[in-house]
């Protein structure tokens, strides 16, 4: 059996990186998906979720990182120059960010990609807050969403809890992801609490039965359509404030 990220992920999941050459990945994105998607006046998460959605992941990645239609030629520039603007300063990573930005490498699976590591452990150093280096959860938001899945898995997906996506111990659980520079660094996550790193884990294994595969799909859908119905209620608080 392929492991439930290969099966998932289509072709155009794959993220080719374009930006890191120069040139972004939304100049490829077709004008009508632009008019639907990209021109929007939501937020750049809201943009990246529909982008991965309609099957964009690299345009998705792109946004994520702040590049718009508006300042592609810069983003570009900066992306080629790494190190040499104030590109990540001025485009900082939200927690949302965050989560998005794992939700696409996941999509990625085995293949190699960001910093020569795979989709799996970049996914896994993203949804643990990146460089800013956070422990589990991450914020309200994700304690929100987190707390859903929780409920989710309890209802629909026992052989999934019973592989540890809820932590069971009473002192919680820690996982050696990679770090900024290639490094190692520790993650705890709390008893009770979601454990996006043991679910990345089990997505990876190979020989898993279909059952438990349509488990892991169920969830990753649903975690698709809980930020989306977070982030369609953010843009409606937004809509009420102005």
């Amino acid at each position: 059996m392929q492991p439930y990220g290969i099966a998932l992920a289509q072709s155009n999941n794959v993220l080719s990186y374009v930006i890191f050459e120069g040139r972004s990945a939304l100049r490829s994105v077709p004008e009508d998906i632009c008019q639907k998607i990209v021109s929007l006046e939501v937020s750049k998460e809201m943009k990246a979720l529909l982008l991965l959605l309609a099957g964009y992941s690299d345009a998705a990645h792109d946004v994520i990182l702040g590049v718009t239609l508006e300042n592609m030629e810069e983003a570009e520039y900066a992306a080629t120059h790494r190190g040499e603007t104030s590109w990540a300063l001025e485009h900082p990573f939200s927690d949302v960010d965050d989560l998005l930005h794992s939700i696409i490498h996941r999509l990625e699976g085995h293949n190699i990609g960001e910093g020569g590591h795979s989709g799996w452990s970049n996914a896994k150093y993203w949804c643990s807050g990146g460089p800013k280096a956070c422990e589990m959860p991450l914020s309200c938001t994700h304690s929100t969403l987190y707390q859903r899945l929780c409920r989710l898995a309890q209802a629909y997906a026992p052989l999934s809890i019973s592989r540890g996506v809820i932590v069971s111990q009473t002192s919680g659980i820690h996982h050696e992801i990679i770090a900024n520079g290639g490094h190692r660094r520790t993650v705890h996550v709390p008893m009770g609490c979601w454990d996006p790193i043991a679910y990345l884990n089990l997505c990876q294994e190979a020989d898993i039965n279909q059952e438990l595969q349509s488990e892991l799909v169920f969830l990753h859908s649903k975690e698709l359509e809980q930020l989306y119905g977070y982030l369609l209620a953010d843009l409606s608080r937004t809509c009420r404030d102005r």
